[in-house]
């Protein structure tokens, strides 16, 4: 099954999140009845990511902190730390935009950024994806296929947005850092999210597309790190 959402002013289009749901029937007159839904088992997957569990499936309480290119979910034990983050996350897009803009390029960019809170490497490695390993990074953005794109061909987008992830426990950034490193952050991970809808597919690949590594680390570092990205 997928759940097809859109955040209007965030999403460009439509995208899915997808689960397995197991189905009963006690007998054969009997109603059908969903006794669990979860995410897609590994064997199942075609890529590394299923998009679950999103927010609403991880946390009972969710608190959102809004600004105009930014839409912070979190937890609501971290309602706190996305107040106080939220006006560095809303620089950091401004920055981008700006800088991608400046740059006269004319493809379709998302208007804002999706972007959630995690405290600590476990959860960072447990939102929008199951990871095997802990992670090693203070964060993360994960592109989110376009509704529709299982039915798709090969020239079709394969990213319809992309979710951000930022561990606010982490030591450099956050618990010890500057203003200017979780700006950097910020400007990093929301880089990824700005040139994600750039990914294609070859033929026979995954859904997550290769792009060459300039594009996908090099601009980012040069954006994250220049102070201000013009």
């Amino acid at each position: 099954m997928a759940f097809v959402h859109r955040f209007d002013g965030f999403d460009v289009g439509p995208v899915e999140e997808w689960y397995q749901w197991t189905i009963a029937q006690a007998g054969q007159d009997a109603p059908l009845k969903v006794t669990r839904a979860g995410g897609v088992p590994e064997e199942r997957r075609r890529d590394a990511v299923t998009h679950y569990p999103a927010p609403w499936d991880k946390w009972r309480d969710i608190h959102v902190e809004r600004t105009p290119h930014t839409l912070l979910i979190v937890d609501a034990t971290l309602r706190a730390e996305a107040q106080r983050y939220a006006p560095i996350a809303e620089q950091a897009a401004a920055d981008d935009l700006a800088a991608w803009r400046a740059g006269g390029v004319t493809g379709e960019t998302p208007p804002g950024f999706v972007i959630s809170l995690v405290k600590g490497l476990s959860e960072l490695g447990s939102l929008y994806r199951t990871t095997k390993e802990t992670p090693t990074e203070s964060g993360i953005a994960i592109p989110v296929p376009p509704e529709g794109v299982l039915d798709g061909d090969e020239n079709d987008p394969v990213v319809g947005a992309t979710r951000v992830v930022i561990d606010v426990r982490d030591e450099y950034h956050f618990t010890k850092g500057t203003r200017e490193r979780q700006l950097n952050l910020f400007r990093h991970e929301i880089g990824h999210a700005l040139v994600g809808k750039l990914t294609g597919r070859a033929p026979g690949s995954s859904l997550v597309g290769e792009r060459e590594k300039w594009v996908v680390e090099g601009s980012r570092n040069t954006w994250a790190t220049a102070g201000s990205p013009g």
